[in-house]
């Protein structure tokens, strides 16, 4: 049995990869950076509603989340996935990035955009200087929501990257692992009432220890 043993000694199994069928994709620690799967990590692609997580990152760090923003026709009217804001509509800083994170709400990037810098264009210039700071070179964003535009890119790599420091953002953090919510709401006639968020990330609903981040 000994020499058994000596001559069959145990195998470990190599695990296969996992079978990814997204063009690019990267499994980070958070804590540490450590990369622990990749594949073209380093592929510029368009990020879609992922550069949200930019977006949040300078609205929450711009202290201002307390204010009170007022919705332009230009924010209101932003195609594609919507918060539903309309024209002279007041709200928190706050609840936008609210709608911002969990409903995807390409209205409320505009708004954000516009209520910081003025302009969805000069934000853009402060979300590529943000993207430098942190490191991620390969990223160059045109607005603030994620819409199809030349030269609107980042990869892999960069998304997580961002990420992980989005997340030392405590009010980041706790919004993004939210499921559901409500904020105060003035519907276009001004009543008053709540409106419900429900976060579009289905991994919060299908994994126990899901805590975000963000849908795209």
């Amino acid at each position: 049995l000994l020499t058994a043993l000596l001559l069959f000694p145990c195998v470990r199994a190599k695990s296969a990869p996992p079978a990814i069928k997204a063009r690019a994709a990267i499994l980070m620690d958070a804590k540490t950076g450590q990369v622990l799967y990749e594949k073209n990590s380093r592929l510029r692609s368009a990020p879609a509603s992922t550069t949200k997580v930019v977006t949040a990152i300078i609205a929450i760090e711009s202290g201002r989340l307390a204010e009170e923003v007022t919705v332009s026709p230009q924010a209101a009217a932003t195609g594609g996935s919507s918060m539903h804001l309309h024209t002279g509509q007041k709200l928190l800083l706050r609840e936008l990035v609210t709608g911002l994170l969990l409903r995807s709400g390409n209205d409320a990037a505009a708004a954000i955009a516009e209520h910081l810098a003025g302009s969805v264009e000069e934000f853009s210039l402060l979300m590529n200087e943000k993207a430098e700071q942190l490191g991620a070179y390969d990223s160059q964003f045109k607005n603030p929501h994620g819409l199809s535009a030349a030269g609107h890119y980042t990869t892999a790599f960069d998304l997580a990257w961002i990420t992980r420091y989005a997340l030392t953002h405590p009010v980041f953090a706790d919004i993004v692992s939210t499921k559901e919510t409500a904020i105060e709401w003035f519907d276009r006639k001004g009543q008053e009432h709540e409106q419900n968020l429900r976060n579009t990330n289905k991994l919060l609903w299908m994994l126990e220890d899901a805590d975000g981040v963000k849908t795209g």
